[in-house]
């Protein structure tokens, strides 16, 4: 009678080994993705949350402006913003919105400006273009900024447009 062997062959150890190194070389690969991923989608949702904070301030501003004061009828300016507004306290008047070195600052009268953005976004370009009026059409303001998380190369546009009241 001949004697079975029950043991694995050392071939058999060798593909086996190689299956298990590509399955967990495989959960390797898909775990760094999902990581990747939750990296990039959390820069992106702090870049909205940063560009919605900054269009709602200035949605506030010049949803009650009554008048422009920069740029002039009809122009735009990639640095300022300037208005007056109603119905706001004593010596708020201008309210400005500039920007330089990647910064967007809102001055109040004669305030010291402050930042409206925080230090891991970077303003890249903002252009503040007067619509003028024409007709019964009111003047307006579109504000065009696009904005960069620092930790990201990607740069996102966003914009708001609003009207004075008559």
């Amino acid at each position: 009678m001949m004697k079975k062997n029950s043991g694995l062959t050392l071939v058999e150890t060798l593909i086996y080994a190689a299956l298990i190194s590509v399955v967990i070389g495989l959960l390797v690969v898909v775990a760094f993705q999902v990581i990747d991923g939750n990296s990039n989608l959390s820069e992106l949702i702090f870049l909205e949350e940063e560009a919605n904070f900054i269009l709602r301030k200035m949605s506030w501003a010049i949803s009650g402006a009554s008048s422009i004061n920069s740029p002039s009828s009809g122009q735009f300016s990639t640095s300022t913003l300037s208005i007056d507004k109603f119905e706001i306290e004593a010596g708020s008047n201008p309210i400005v919105f500039s920007v330089s070195t990647g910064t967007i600052w809102l001055k109040r009268g004669s305030n010291s400006s402050i930042p409206l953005n925080s230090a891991f976004v970077t303003i890249e370009n903002a252009t503040f273009t007067h619509i003028a009026a024409t007709g019964t059409s009111p003047a307006g303001i579109t504000a065009e900024l696009n904005l960069r998380n620092t930790a990201s190369k990607k740069t996102r546009s966003y914009s708001i447009s609003s009207y004075l009241r008559p």
